[in-house]
């Protein structure tokens, strides 16, 4: 049944519905079924689906890989796949979950992968707001974690976080950061 046919439908019957519009050929899955939906994404060896792959399978990909992340049966690599996913998504309500992230990673150090990855997926898909809470992320009170920020931070491609954190490395001598980069850490290219 043709989109048009069906809300034709639903205007002949007087019922108030909702119609979730999705690409040709592509199931409209409920909302309650949509982490169950992209959990076969993320099992893919080769690599993550894009963005539009992932609209191909539910209306809002971000909430429904949310979920996917919340489900206490799902394990800690399918947790890690769904942060880089989030990375497809630039838009603020990823941000807000991978900033939750970062702060579970300070209230929760036995996810401390779980804290690395959501802090790499953060700065690189969001520099303006990483390089806002820099000086947070490397008050950590994990270095490992510190180090991460750091590494990453140094490789992105936004240069007013490679020089924020360039000036923090320069005015704070953290010797587990300090110790990990090395003498000769280039600090912007």
């Amino acid at each position: 049944m043709s989109l048009r046919l069906a809300f034709a439908f639903v205007l002949a019957l007087g019922a108030p519905a909702v119609v979730i519009a999705a690409p040709a050929g592509a199931p409209v899955v409920p909302p309650a079924d949509a982490a169950a939906a992209v959990a076969p994404l993320l099992r893919q060896y080769e690599g993550l689906p894009s963005a539009d792959t992932f609209r191909a399978v539910t209306p809002d990909p971000v909430a429904a890989l949310q979920a996917l992340y919340a489900d206490p049966k799902q394990p800690e690599w399918v947790r890690l796949r769904v942060l880089d996913a989030l990375a497809r998504f630039p838009e603020p309500a990823a941000q807000v979950f991978l900033e939750a992230r970062l702060d579970d990673g300070a209230a929760r150090p036995t996810a401390p992968r779980e804290a690395h990855a959501a802090a790499a997926v953060y700065l690189r898909t969001f520099p303006k707001a990483a390089t806002a809470r820099l000086p947070a992320l490397l008050a950590h009170p994990d270095a490992a974690f510190r180090v991460t920020v750091v590494r990453i931070a140094l490789e992105a491609e936004a240069l007013e976080l490679r020089t924020a954190v360039a000036a923090w490395l320069h005015a704070t001598r953290d010797p587990a950061v300090q110790g990990a980069l090395g003498p000769a850490t280039p600090v912007l290219r």
